[in-house]
């Protein structure tokens, strides 16, 4: 087998020609403040999730905004493999790792910076982004056929004018009268689905209440809750 053979030929995603081979997409909440060492919190875990990317597997990071399309792209770019996997003899590590780190390592630093970059808003539309993310890249035909993971770093608290866990609302019959229950209803196509929970100082719903209603949205909605885990440092 020849050097060459052992390159796959990739798109200017650095995805495979052919198609990622699984994706992982991190939604980021910053329309309120985060704590210093959340802030590093969140940096860690995402090297910690981008080391784990699979060679040809799609990470995109996008940040929560406040108006349509609610999410903005702050990186997106497959693994190329850093050459760890390819021989000696018939592969180019060399060429394969200078791919990686050009093209994704160090995009990725940069990613990670702006990340955890403050987006104040008044409002907090955590179900129309993930709707936007499930529309864009979760309910194709082709997005169905590989792993698809979605990470929300978020406070959680649902913050629009449709519904708004401000109120104190976690009652999940409640909300599914509410005018957000349609309005934001998705498809998350059996996706896994994990919550990287921001702590505040004053919280206007018990954490372990807002937990079981997300989960139960992520049900309701076609997706599978895989976990959640609470991040350092407390804001507020």
């Amino acid at each position: 087998m020849s050097a060459r053979s052992q390159l796959v030929e990739l798109d200017d995603r650095l995805c495979p020609v052919v198609g990622a081979a699984s994706q992982t997409i991190i939604l980021i909440d910053t329309t309120d403040a985060i704590a210093d060492v959340t802030k590093l919190n969140i940096q860690t875990l995402l090297r910690d999730t981008a080391s784990g990317i699979q060679r040809g597997g799609l990470l995109e990071i996008r940040a929560l905004t406040s108006a349509a399309p609610y999410t903005k792209e702050l990186f997106s770019l497959c693994n190329p493999g850093n050459g760890g996997d390819l021989s000696a003899f018939t592969g180019n590590a060399a060429l394969a790792r200078e791919r990686w780190q050009a093209g994704f390592g160090q995009p990725l630093l940069v990613a990670l910076e702006k990340a955890v970059e403050a987006n104040k808003a008044d409002s907090s539309p955590i179900m129309a982004s993930i709707q936007s993310i499930a529309v864009s890249h979760l309910v194709a035909q082709k997005a169905r056929a590989i792993p698809s993971r979605l990470i929300v770093v978020s406070d959680m608290f649902e913050n629009t004018e449709f519904f708004s866990h401000y109120r104190g609302v976690t009652d999940f019959d409640a909300f599914k009268k509410s005018p957000a229950a349609n309005r934001f209803a998705t498809d998350l196509a059996g996706s896994d689905v994990s919550i990287w929970l921001i702590r505040r100082a004053k919280s206007p719903v018990d954490s372990v209440a807002l937990m079981a209603f997300w989960q139960q949205w992520i049900d309701y909605n076609h997706g599978v809750f895989s976990s959640a885990k609470s991040l350092q440092g407390v804001e507020g």
